[in-house]
């Protein structure tokens, strides 16, 4: 989410759930999501009752950021998009092999 520091990413993967991360060199700090990302009617939040504020970085920023972005193709429930999203993923090299499949699994429980 940003290429300078401090560094701002979010993560998520088969052992944590979606988070956003801020670190630079005096500090560091994640924040849990919640809510859906691109359903209709529906949004992502900061975890209830956490600060907004990690590392003086506003959080909200970029859970309004994400939120903006437009819905993917992929995105709501279609089975094969979804596979398509994360195949593509890994041919480019943005994922490995063992994430691509687990993310693979997700789609074919998850999705229609």
């Amino acid at each position: 989410m940003t290429q300078n520091s401090p560094d701002i990413h979010t993560t998520f993967n088969e052992t944590v759930g979606l988070h956003i991360t801020v670190r630079h060199s005096r500090c560091e700090g994640k924040l849990d999501l919640t809510g859906a990302w691109n359903a209709q009617d529906h949004a992502l939040m900061l975890e209830s009752g956490k600060p907004s504020m990690i590392c003086n970085v506003n959080l909200q920023n970029y859970v309004d950021r994400l939120n903006a972005q437009a819905r993917l193709s992929g995105a709501g429930g279609d089975r094969a998009a979804c596979i398509t999203a994360f195949a593509t993923a890994a041919s480019n090299l943005r994922i490995s092999a063992s994430v691509q499949s687990f993310l693979i699994g997700r789609c074919k429980k998850v999705c229609k």
